[in-house]
């Protein structure tokens, strides 16, 4: 099966989104630090990839949705 560089994008947005719930929402961390190194992981995979600069901006938000209505978390 083959996915087309926007459904990738949109399940880096949905994984992203995930990922943050379960940060925010856990009181155990290390859990939170473990979610957090992975988002960092999925972060540097997204900058080293061969995704031109939009497509990786685009990468680097949240879908919440799923409906490909991705947005930026506001920087802590």
């Amino acid at each position: 099966m083959s996915y087309s560089i926007q459904q990738c994008l949109d399940k880096a947005g949905n994984l992203r989104a995930a990922l943050s719930g379960v940060a925010e929402s856990t009181t155990i961390k290390a859990r939170a630090e473990t979610v957090q190194r992975y988002l960092r992981h999925l972060d540097l995979t997204i900058e080293h990839s061969a995704l031109d600069s939009e497509d990786k901006a685009v990468a680097m938000q949240e879908d919440r949705q799923g409906l490909g209505l991705s947005r930026r978390r506001p920087e802590k």
